[in-house]
This record gives C-alpha cells, structure tokens and sequence, in this order.
C-alpha cells in the first residue's frame, strides 16, 4: 500500500477544515498522516474555534505560522512529510471519496503533478486558457500547465520547487 501524507491549509475558510478532515478519513485509500499548515490570514486564528478533539488524534500534527508566509509555506511544510506521496489541499477543496486511489491509479500510468483542476494556455500572454478538472470535467487523463487547488506528487519531487531557473547564456 502507498503511504501518502495529506496537507490541509487554512486561511479564511476555517468551517471546512472538520469536513476536509472527515472527507480525507473517509477515503477508500487512507492517508498515513494528515497535517494543518495554519497560515495567519486577516481573519482570527482560525484552530480556536474547531473542535479540539481533531487536533488530539495520532496521525495529525498542526503547524500555526504567527505571519503570513505566502502560498508556498505549505509547499514548504510538505517537507516535512516521510511519505512516498504528499497531498496538498486548498482551504476550500474537499475531496471526494476515491480521491486518493484515484491518485495512485493515475500516477501508475501517468506518472506526474496531479490536482482537481488544471490550466491549460492558448497563448504566451496566458490570458487565454481552456481548464479540466472540476471547472471543466474530464474521463481521461490531460496535460495541463498548471494545477490548482489540490496537488498529489511524490514527496522527493517537492525539492523541484525550491530549485532557481538557470541563468540566460
């Protein structure tokens, strides 16, 4: 069985994050570990009012930044998962319930970045784009740009992101 980490964020959206944590416990394929990465946003702190009993179980560990560190803290964060894979989540994203085993189903035939929805530009001015995922469904698997709102990858991957573009000849 694959061992996968789920990455919950919050922001803003502090009502999801029992349902994320339901929904993720719910999978067919079960995370090994789940982790919060707690971005301050301009709202209170949004762990005080959730139930406390979600933070007291074993596989979930909860990080609280007092700044906010931008979008990719939680990219960072992911380093800290011992996994094979990681799985990254919005604040408002809740996946269904074969979600994961989907994920790795995908990835033995299609190994790559994989998300619920994903960019794909027309142009270098990147103002036109068709989408697939969840703002436009799709059976099979497409080659996107980008992907947003979930991320599923191998956690050795994550020190692509950190890596610099190289410098012009």
């Amino acid at each position: 069985m694959p061992e996968i980490t789920a990455i919950l964020n919050t922001y803003r959206r502090p009502w999801a994050l029992p349902l994320q944590y339901e929904a993720i416990k719910s999978q067919t394929l079960t995370p090994k570990h789940i982790m919060i990465w707690q971005n301050k946003g301009n709202d209170k702190l949004p762990l005080e009012p959730l139930d406390r009993n979600i933070y007291l179980k074993e596989d979930l560990c909860a990080n609280i930044s007092t700044s906010n560190l931008g979008v990719w803290a939680r990219f960072a964060y992911a380093l800290n998962a011992t996994t094979e894979y990681v799985c990254i989540f919005d604040d408002d994203t809740i996946p269904g319930p074969g979600w994961f085993q989907n994920c790795v189903d995908t990835m033995n035939t299609h190994e790559g970045l994989l998300g619920t929805n994903g960019v794909i530009f027309k142009d270098l001015d990147y103002m036109k784009y068709d989408q697939a995922g969840w703002a436009n469904p799709n059976e099979e698997v497409k080659e996107v740009d980008i992907v947003g709102q979930a991320w599923f990858l191998k956690r050795k991957w994550l020190g692509e992101f950190w890596k610099e573009a190289p410098i012009p000849s």
